[in-house]
């Protein structure tokens, strides 16, 4: 029994071991064309749906629970973290499982089609992993790519969706080649499914050495940027918040100090805007600090240039359920992870941005906004509200004004939020984070890589000003323009072109993954189908 089991889970540990090393760190990404192949060759040889099911399950468990471990550097401030990552690790497992589960219950109905099969069902499951209030797009298999920036350029017309295809149809090639091989079949058909999908491949490469090397002659004046990374460590951050009574009422100025020391090294027209990173404020009462923001509109004004500004918005309640203001008698509070814009001439922009996609269990409980009155007057301020505004900030240069979206932390994850700006009229985005969190880790690395696709598949620079680094200004090709290293206190400057025209996803969107779903609902439907003769 322990040695049918020890056969079963080689090709799964294997793989989910190939895999892992391909994303940061240590980012060896050419490993993933090889890393599905031990994975994929077993599944073709199986006959049982269950065991399917149990090598795709011990697969997916070890790949993204080694992929997301430095999740576990939260543990200084939860101790439950240990559990809550183990858990979130079985949870994305079963991913695995229902794709092991399905590539074995339906082989015997896509025998012709199977060089396809695997990547679209692959395909389909990661697109599903992306849906609802639960969705949690780590580890995508595109993802590893980062680096790889003539492969990854079909981000700008499938987004994500064609990089993990191509990948996993990579993968599939090596799977039928080498079962061909023990099958003692001809050369020509054992090379067949891999030249093919080299050819294929070879072309996708072509596509973006050409996209990559375009010169694009940019037809808007440019536009300075000024990021500023104020490297915090968290703990002190948290101290500010969560500590003692001292390390609240002590640290929040000390932490001003640092953001106005940082904006007084920016001179005046130095910069057209100035972006500060996620919670670069970290009292609740941001909107309620007249000194505050009077020193911030003195600021915007004497460099003569918009700033863009991390800190919570919250809205206090009482009793009968009106607004009232911090010093009243509270009964409830709304909570925003927010992003604040003070114009150049020293006024606050009439609408901040709210995080409109919270952390699934870090921001907020997924679904139980749904029940009348449970978040306001029973989680209260554990947790945050989506926002529901996709605001658009303005910003000039040279006579000419433009749009940018500001994205906060997490939501980088997301290249449906990105494309929701682009099609709103955002020139550029912005992204604001505080990835100290999670110290020296692969954390901060793989959240960086993300914003790569982001810009690929928008065709917009994207501005990542980030806590502790590394931040980055990002071409729309993917290129990395500028950049900072992680752990330094530093203002990154550049400049960026305000882009105008859309890509193929930036208009279609997540439209392109469906057809992914065709070949796994037609086994599907012919699997039932042939049940049923069989029953009658």
């Amino acid at each position: 029994m322990i040695k049918k089991i020890g056969i079963l889970a080689a090709p799964a540990l294997l793989s989910a071991i190939l895999l892992r090393l391909s994303f940061p760190k240590p980012s060896l990404y050419p490993l993933a064309f090889i890393g599905f192949f031990p994975l994929f060759a077993a599944l073709m040889k199986m006959e049982r749906p269950r065991d399917g099911l149990f090598i795709g399950f011990i697969f997916g468990f070890i790949f993204y629970y080694s992929n997301i471990f430095w999740l576990n550097t939260l543990a200084y401030y939860n101790k439950f973290i240990y559990l809550g990552i183990l858990l979130l690790g079985i949870y994305l497992g079963l991913f695995g499982a229902l794709f092991g589960w399905l590539a074995v219950l339906l082989k015997k109905r896509i025998s012709k089609t199977a060089l396809f099969f695997y990547p679209s069902l692959w395909v389909a499951i990661e697109y599903l992993r992306n849906m609802g209030q639960l969705s949690f797009p780590w580890s995508y298999i595109s993802a590893s790519q980062a680096a790889n920036l003539p492969f990854i350029q079909i981000c700008s017309i499938t987004g994500i969706w064609g990089v993990s295809f191509f990948l996993a149809l990579a993968n599939t090639a090596l799977a039928i080649a080498f079962l061909r091989i023990k099958e003692r079949r001809k050369f020509s058909e054992i090379i067949s499914a891999p030249l093919w999908i080299a050819a294929v491949i070879a072309l996708n490469h072509i596509y973006g050495i050409t996209r990559l090397y375009s010169k694009n002659e940019p037809t808007h004046p440019p536009l300075r940027a000024a990021l500023i990374q104020t490297d915090i460590p968290q703990k002190i951050k948290y101290a500010g918040y969560a500590g003692t009574e001292d390390d609240t009422k002590n640290i929040p100025p000390q932490l001003e100090s640092v953001n106005f020391e940082m904006l007084s090294k920016i001179e005046t027209r130095g910069a057209d805007l100035v972006l500060f990173p996620e919670s670069a404020v970290i009292s609740p009462y941001f909107a309620y600090q007249k000194e505050l923001l009077n020193k911030l509109s003195k600021e915007a004004k004497r460099i003569s240039a918009p700033i863009l500004i991390g800190a919570n918005r919250e809205v206090f309640f009482d009793e009968q359920g009106r607004i009232v203001g911090p010093n009243d008698k509270i009964f409830a509070v709304n909570a925003y992870n927010s992003a604040w814009f003070i114009k150049k001439d020293g006024s606050l922009f009439q609408q901040s941005y709210d995080k409109i996609h919270l952390v699934p269990f870090g921001e907020h409980l997924p679904y139980f906004d749904l029940i009348p009155g449970f978040q306001r007057i029973i989680v209260q301020t554990g947790s945050f509200l989506k926002g529901v505004n996709y605001t658009l900030f303005p910003v000039e240069s040279e006579g000419h004004q433009y749009h940018f979206g500001a994205v906060i932390c997490f939501e980088s994850s997301f290249g449906w939020l990105f494309r929701k700006f682009t099609n709103r009229g955002a020139d550029f985005i912005a992204i604001m984070t505080n990835d100290g969190w999670y110290e020296n880790s692969a954390g901060p690395f793989q959240h960086a890589d993300l914003s790569i696709f982001r810009a690929i598949e928008t065709g917009r620079y994207v501005l990542r000003c980030s806590n502790r680094g590394p931040s980055w200004i990002i071409k729309p090709n993917g290129k990395i323009a500028k950049t900072t290293s992680l752990n330094e206190r530093c203002i990154l400057t550049g400049i960026i072109y305000p882009m105008k025209n859309k890509t193929i996803y930036a208009a279609i969107g997540d439209w392109m993954a469906l057809p992914y779903f065709i070949l796994p609902m037609l086994a599907f439907y012919n699997h039932f189908k042939k049940r049923r003769k069989i029953k009658k």
